[in-house]
């Protein structure tokens, strides 16, 4: 899968960042903190500015924004796809590129 860092994202120790599916990513975006040991799953979209306080796990397909985060959404949960470049075009789709 695809791991999307912005600028300035902070990353404490002991976390989990979990994008292992084909089309199945995970963003951080710009000037975020993620606390120590927390734990990411696949296709979760933090949003910028963003602090996700220690030990919080964000389950897969999240929508988290805000300081502290919260969940405040949901990504679809139906993506699936049929290879490479199909995983790549729904990624940037999902990062709004």
């Amino acid at each position: 899968g695809i791991i999307f860092l912005g600028k300035n994202v902070l990353i404490g120790s002991n976390c989990e960042i979990h994008a292992a599916v084909i089309g199945l990513g995970v963003y951080i975006g710009d000037n975020c903190i993620v606390g120590e040991r927390c734990v990411i799953k696949d296709y979760v979209r933090i949003e910028k500015g963003s602090v996700v306080l220690p030990n919080t796990v964000l389950p897969p397909f999240a929508l988290v924004a805000g300081n502290p985060a919260e969940i405040v959404g949901e990504q679809p949960a139906s993506v699936t796809t049929t290879g490479p470049s199909d995983a790549i075009a729904r990624f940037k789709s999902f990062i709004k590129v």
